[in-house]
């Protein structure tokens, strides 16, 4: 663990330090929108948000954050976010199917008016879903062989 604690303090990219503070900005976003908007929430939803977040978002962002590194297994941490991805893209298609089955359309909150309008678009482009899951599953996978046969 040394290791890792060295090589982040003595990144010299800047590239690698923005891609860290985008890190915390995107994750300190996700948290303020899950604590603003918990009140308006149902349970089922609050508990597809948190998935989301937990199971999908925050690890995927770990993992490339930790890929980023000069680690002897950066190539296993590709694979790996990849198929993490293809996970992520999973629940938010479950989030927002939940999201329209729990909330109305006529709704009179107006965060929740503008949420319906951002997940009827992510609702109109199902097939880009399976586009991008497939994708990241086969991309994942091609990754994994080519790893184990050079």
């Amino acid at each position: 663990m040394e290791s890792l604690y060295a090589q982040i303090f003595e990144q010299d990219d800047p590239r690698f330090w923005v891609f860290t503070i985008g890190i915390i900005v995107l994750s300190g976003a996700g948290v303020i929108g899950y604590w603003k908007n918990r009140a308006v929430y149902s349970p089922i939803l609050k508990s597809a948000y948190l998935q989301l977040l937990l199971l999908g978002v925050f690890p995927l962002f770990i993992i490339m954050w930790i890929g980023m590194l000069d680690v002897p297994y950066a190539d296993i941490f590709l694979v790996v976010s990849l198929y993490w991805m293809g996970i992520t893209l999973i629940l938010l298609r479950r989030h927002t199917i939940i999201f329209f089955q729990e909330i109305p359309k006529d709704c009179s909150h107006p965060v929740l008016q503008k949420q319906w309008i951002v997940m009827d678009k992510l609702k109109g482009h199902s097939i880009f879903y399976l586009i991008g899951v497939v994708y990241f599953f086969s991309m994942g996978t091609f990754s994994l062989y080519l790893l184990l046969t050079k």
